[in-house]
């Protein structure tokens, strides 16, 4: 049951500094934690005429289970903690309706969520965040969108060695897909962006909506340190083999066969088949088997965008001695695809950047 927090309001309001984002509609707070411990959170309802909605907050665990629910009066300041009962990742749900929000973690990171699904809805500004981009990866998009008339945004993109790659301003009418060129070197790091108010003296900055692309980590962090506890990618791999495979190029259906020798099956936590696959258009369009195994397949990159994929391999589906890949093509839709600085990893930390 929602309920309000009449001992825990504020007499001040809380400091607005630079990093503060004022969110709007329904959102998303990332944060982790241990089983046992608080995580706690300053929180403000911040009206707007004509509407009268109060600010809802809701705790999901890593199970997706709702593990806290209150209510904070519109207009209020209250400091809100959170009793955790599991270990890892957890989503605060912020929905503030049509009035204004701000929520800050006091006691550890946070991430706001930014995924097409769930995407980020913000008012105002929007002070540089940090993002991932994996390694592997040529090109992403960013979706943007600020619908009302008169209202605009000028949106900034930063590289990891500090030069702009986008310096964007539009009215943003219309669902922008803004695409992005990864420079060799910049992939593997975080990248940066701002939302800043436009020059143009007949476009004001309001409501925008953003999300971050298909291949990148849902993870917008006030620190670059901050990703690390939300992509692991940031986190250093254990892995004890590599087995080297040839690149290869899957086209018109065809069929490509790849072995290679194991000198025993590994005992690693995790075996892997890694790769950099590009121009993977469907779900269906590059399977592969093992040893006469069920299908793997693929995740998506999109159209003539590369992504390094890691597929987890069932143990059971390998063994000492040879082994052999079959490879399929599914050209229904799709003239080809191609996968470079393919391996067979083992290990007891594999990251799965494609799982984004």
């Amino acid at each position: 049951m929602r309920r309000f927090l009449p001992l825990l309001l504020l007499a001040a309001a809380l400091p607005l500094r630079a990093e503060d984002t004022f969110l709007r509609h329904d959102d998303y707070l990332a944060f982790t934690g241990q089983q046992g411990t608080t995580a706690s959170f300053d929180v403000k309802s911040i009206p707007r005429e004509p509407y009268h909605e109060d600010l809802q907050l809701t705790v999901l665990d890593s199970q997706s289970r709702e593990v806290f629910d209150q209510a904070v009066a519109l207009g209020a300041t209250a400091q809100v903690h959170v009793p955790l009962a599991s270990d890892g990742l957890h989503v605060l749900c912020v929905s503030s309706g049509q009035p204004l929000a701000l929520v800050r973690r006091t006691d550890g990171p946070f991430a706001l969520v930014a995924w097409q699904q769930t995407p980020l809805n913000i008012c105002g500004g929007f002070a540089k965040h940090y993002f991932f981009v994996p390694r592997g990866m040529s090109k992403f998009e960013i979706g943007l969108l600020a619908d009302v008339t008169g209202e605009g945004a000028r949106v900034g993109l930063w590289a990891p060695d500090g030069k702009a790659v986008v310096d964007l301003e539009d009215d943003f009418d219309e669902l922008q897909r803004l695409k992005v060129d990864v420079p060799p070197g910049m992939d593997g790091q975080p990248w940066a962006i701002t939302i800043t108010k436009p020059q143009n003296p007949k476009l004001v900055l309001d409501d925008v909506l953003l999300w971050l692309g298909r291949g990148l980590p849902p993870y917008l962090c006030e620190q670059p340190e901050w990703l690390a506890q939300f992509v692991t990618a940031m986190k250093p791999e254990q892995i004890s083999l590599r087995v080297p495979l040839e690149s290869l190029g899957l086209g018109e259906g065809r069929t490509v066969t790849v072995k290679f020798n194991l000198p025993a099956v590994p005992q690693a936590k995790l075996v892997a088949l890694r790769a950099v696959a590009q121009d993977v258009d469907y779900p269906t369009e590059g399977t592969f088997t093992l040893n006469g195994s069920k299908p793997y397949a693929f995740g998506l990159t999109g159209d003539g965008a590369a992504l390094l994929e890691t597929l987890m391999l069932r143990r059971e589906d390998l063994k000492a001695g040879e082994n052999v890949l079959e490879f399929r093509h599914d050209n229904r839709a799709s003239a080809g695809m191609g996968l470079s600085e393919m391996e067979i990893i083992a290990g007891d930390e594999i990251h799965q950047e494609e799982s984004w």
